[in-house]
């Protein structure tokens, strides 16, 4: 069942996709929650009633904060809801809706992390972000189902408007920033020198590292976190254009 959505959010064409909360997380959070609850003041009650206390109160105190926190994360994602649209998203949160149009997005942000533990794969986490111009930054993360397939959309909608602008504004003649890089006219600068165009080998995209490469050089000129690069996208492909030109 889809929720309610403001009569504007129809303004963005029809529904394709509506992703909530993983179920499982859902329940965890409050039955998980309840009985840390429970637990913790158990403990912190019959060891406070001692004599000499133990010093167990220190650790239902800690259930009872951990408890707290689980059921205030599931109260806090209930009603979370993104329904996607041709033209962007409705997301809401804490019974408050907000529209967002692919048009307005500024800046895409993804972080995704593949965790090990004693070289076994354990899972993967994502965080993805949104900014628009004066508005506060908007994060997707695994609280959401399927998560990984909304970022995919919102990258390649994004992109797809974004990449024109960043061509329009390096014709033009402006600075294009992604991060700690820029692209101009000039070169590729890190923030602290420039590489002329003539020099650019590549750039390389490894275990969430961009890797650029310098014309007879065997070590990177510089590298960059993905996770810090907005409109990474935008970037692989504005300097894979502009190399190709300068060729």
């Amino acid at each position: 069942m889809i929720e309610q959505m403001p009569a504007e959010a129809y303004q963005m064409g029809t529904p394709l996709a509506v992703y909530r909360p993983k179920p499982i997380r859902q329940y965890s959070s409050k039955i998980g929650g309840t009985l840390m609850c429970l637990i913790g003041v158990a403990i912190v009650f019959f060891d406070m009633a001692q004599y000499h206390p133990s010093g167990m109160y220190i650790v239902g105190g800690v259930l009872l904060a951990l408890g707290m926190w689980a059921l205030y994360t599931g109260i806090r994602e209930q009603g979370l809801q993104v329904l996607v649209f041709p033209d962007g998203l409705a997301y809401t949160a804490r019974g408050a809706t907000q529209l967002i149009r692919w048009d307005d997005v500024a800046e895409v942000q993804q972080q995704v992390t593949k965790h090990y533990t004693n070289g076994v794969y354990t899972g993967t986490t994502h965080i993805y972000k949104l900014r628009r111009s004066g508005q506060p930054e908007i994060k997707f993360n695994d609280a959401l189902q399927n998560v990984e397939q909304l970022g995919t959309t919102i990258q390649e909608e994004t992109y797809r408007r974004l990449l024109p602008r960043a061509i329009a504004a390096y014709n033009a003649g402006t600075v294009v920033q992604f991060g700690k890089l820029s692209v101009s006219a000039q070169g590729l600068s890190n923030g602290k020198e420039t590489l002329a165009w003539s020099e650019v080998k590549g750039i390389k995209l490894d275990k969430g590292v961009i890797a650029v490469s310098k014309q007879g050089k065997w070590l990177n000129w510089t590298t960059a976190t993905v996770a810090q690069t907005p409109n990474i996208f935008v970037f692989t492909a504005l300097v894979d254009a502009i190399i190709g030109i300068n060729k």
